[in-house]
């Protein structure tokens, strides 16, 4: 399995190294606190520098080599696009995790007001549509939180900080979650995952070592993950 590992520990803030990265091996964004925002498009590392500001929740299109970042001002709640060479104010508010998206035809999407930002806590984007975030909060049965479901498999935040594959099993119901392999004592947030055909590319954000880790498995490697308690 591919993956690439970027190191913010050097900060002591409160502000996580946010990343999202693309079902495309090597292409990915990630916020390096009060420094810049890297991206690696197209085989092309770049470091986009802050608009006086960190970048919350950041996103990146679907489609392969685009540039473009989208986020939320860290201090302003403005919605910011980067733009080839520049960060642009979007319509809308950064209500909170979520409220910015990449949606069909890589557009980008904001929840228009905070009531519907409430209603719905933003968006993932998950079997080739929009998916109300609210939807995939928590299933508690399946054990997994703030996941992404693509039908056949769904991957997010275990209930012990790990971050967990969850397979419908062909039978009905659900095999055991495998995790994927990130340090012991982890405590992954902010997963994103896209997905292309068996190609796909996760996010993890640990909070406990301040590491930001993207993992492009195919979906012989995740379900060859080895299961929780197993």
């Amino acid at each position: 399995m591919n993956t690439h590992v970027l190191d913010w520990s050097y900060y002591t803030g409160t502000v996580p190294g946010y990343g999202a990265c693309r079902a495309v091996p090597g292409e990915y964004a990630c916020l390096l606190p009060t420094r810049y925002v890297e991206t690696a498009f197209s085989g092309f590392t770049f470091q986009a520098p802050l608009p006086g500001e960190d970048i919350n929740y950041l996103r990146i299109p679907h489609k392969p080599g685009d540039g473009r970042i989208a986020g939320g001002g860290q201090t302003t709640d403005n919605v910011l696009e980067w733009d080839v060479n520049h960060w642009a104010l979007r319509p809308g508010r950064m209500w909170g995790p979520n409220a910015v998206v990449y949606g069909s035809n890589d557009v980008l999407c904001c929840a228009p007001t905070r009531d519907i930002y409430l209603l719905t806590s933003g968006w993932y984007y998950g079997h080739g549509a929009l998916v109300a975030a609210s939807a995939n909060r928590a299933n508690v049965a399946r054990g997994i939180y703030e996941y992404t479901d693509f039908g056949d498999v769904a991957i997010g935040q275990g209930v012990d900080g790990r971050a967990v594959v969850s397979f419908r099993a062909v039978s009905g119901g659900y095999e055991p979650l495998r995790a994927l392999p990130l340090p012991a004592g982890c405590d992954a947030r902010f997963m994103l995952t896209d997905r292309t055909g068996d190609q796909f590319g996760i996010t993890a954000v640990d909070l406990t070592h301040r590491l930001t880790t993207f993992f492009w498995p195919t979906l012989g490697e995740l379900y060859a993950l080895p299961k929780v308690g197993a």
